[in-house]
């Protein structure tokens, strides 16, 4: 049964608290959070501490004190921050990346929502890190990899959740023309491969007088089709 939350903020604690619970790293719950929940890295890392927009500018200011009189940081300008640049904000600084990298325990870079032009094989080999950059084939064989070193997934729930993350992401990278492709590609080799063969004979023929008249498609045809898909 899924368990009811009273608000997001109770239902993202619960999810870092389950991922920290199995040992999982702050990257690891930072990454599942910005997928689940469509947010950005600054947010995301923050949520993964547990903290609010006013205890990270607490932090800050307890780091960085200013000098008599001058302004400190407040929770607007870590909201600033964090909306910078999926809606209205303001970009942070190199400076304030590497000071919120400090809070974050992490690195500037993991705090910005650009885009990924890493060429494949130019990072370590990880398959949290490699398997956004793969090929199709290349990332299901690590997807069978992933599953035949897991004792059990549930015992590694949180990293079914960095793959599934990274997974994600490589879809949403995907160039439209790059994934019309590759569905045309499934089409013809489905097309061209024996499909059908488990079939007795006359259920092959009503799947083939179904493409020929496609009046005659009845939910037997659609079952057979869709297991083919």
């Amino acid at each position: 049964m899924e368990t009811s939350y009273r608000s997001r903020r109770a239902e993202v604690a619960a999810l870092r608290a389950e991922l920290t619970a199995k040992g999982a790293p702050i990257r690891q719950i930072a990454s599942v959070i910005r997928v689940r929940y469509r947010v950005g890295a600054r947010t995301a890392y923050r949520h993964a501490h547990g903290l609010t927009q006013q205890q990270v500018a607490d932090r800050w200011n307890g780091l960085w004190p200013t000098a008599d009189g001058a302004a400190v940081i407040t929770h607007k300008h870590v909201s600033y921050w964090e909306a910078w640049p999926l809606s209205t904000g303001r970009p942070p600084s190199v400076e304030t990346l590497n000071r919120l990298a400090r809070i974050y325990l992490t690195s500037a870079a993991e705090l910005l929502d650009g885009e990924d032009h890493t060429q494949p094989g130019s990072t370590p080999a990880n398959l949290g890190s490699e398997i956004v950059q793969a090929e199709p084939m290349d990332v299901l064989s690590r997807v069978d990899q992933f599953i035949a070193a897991s004792d059990s997934l549930a015992s590694r729930e949180c990293d079914y959740h960095q793959l599934v993350a990274n997974l994600i992401e490589w879809a949403c990278r995907m160039k439209r023309r790059d994934i019309l492709q590759r569905l045309s590609s499934a089409a013809a080799a489905a097309a061209a491969a024996p499909v059908l063969d488990g079939l007795d004979h006359g259920e092959q023929a009503r799947v083939a007088q179904a493409f020929a008249t496609p009046s005659r498609v009845d939910a037997t045809v659609v079952g057979h089709i869709e297991a083919v898909l």
